[in-house]
């Protein structure tokens, strides 16, 4: 099989990532942000996220901070709820995730060839 060119390369990441996005919004397109709750795994983030900015309330049990912290910075920058903030960052990090994984991969093959 011969190798791709370089150009169809970025034009098959484009095409990945548009349909690594358009797989993840699927299940919210049809909800405005005000819509939008997290829950589970999500919720505790957010949780730990709010008690950094408010340490009256309890912190949820065996959650690293790093995404809470991230989560914390953009909380007091952004005008939006925290569950929307904190559903589209979700969605930016897989689709970030899923580039970096298709440039780790094009390398590997890369090297072999």
């Amino acid at each position: 099989m011969p190798a791709l060119n370089r150009t169809s390369q970025y034009a098959l990441l484009v095409l990945i990532l548009l349909v690594g996005l358009w797989l993840r919004l699927l299940p919210i397109e049809d909800r405005t942000p005000a819509q939008i709750t997290a829950g589970g795994d999500s919720r505790e983030y957010i949780q730990l996220a709010e008690f950094f900015l408010d340490t009256d309330q309890v912190a949820p049990g065996n959650r690293f901070p790093g995404y809470s912290f991230l989560l914390m910075g953009l909380f007091t920058v952004l005008p939006f709820s925290h569950e929307v903030i904190s559903v589209s960052t979700s969605l930016a990090l897989s689709i970030v995730s899923l580039g970096l994984l298709w440039l780790l991969a094009s390398r590997i093959a890369g090297s072999w060839a």
